[in-house]
């Protein structure tokens, strides 16, 4: 079986070059709702405070706003960066929630914090 398929060496490589471009036509074709995520839900949160350093920002909010965030169902990751004038908040969500649902939630969240923030 071997000698039959090593002595038709043309037809074999003829054969995966049409499946190789068909699989490329048909990947094009591929609605890209049905590609796999391969990251997790990420939103960015930026706060400018131009009248605060970082560590009076982070003294006087930084608890209120990263416990608001990390108390959203499903969240796994709340990172903060501060600096002088503003502040980078990262929330990283479960797999299995959707990117509008997440934004949804962070909007939600930030909302409710409006008013206790400067």
């Amino acid at each position: 079986m071997l000698n039959f398929l090593f002595s038709r060496r043309k037809g074999i490589l003829l054969l995966f070059a049409v499946t190789a471009a068909l699989g490329v036509v048909l990947v094009t074709q591929l609605p890209t709702q049905l590609y796999p995520r391969i990251r997790k839900p990420q939103i960015s949160v930026t706060l400018r405070h131009p009248a605060y350093t970082a560590v009076d920002f982070s003294e006087s909010y930084g608890d209120v706003i990263e416990n608001s965030l990390r108390g959203i169902r499903d969240v796994d990751v709340v990172e903060a960066t501060y600096q002088t004038g503003i502040t980078r908040i990262r929330v990283e969500f479960a797999w299995a929630v959707a990117p509008d649902e997440a934004i949804t939630r962070v909007e939600t969240a930030m909302t409710a914090l409006r008013g206790r923030l400067p």
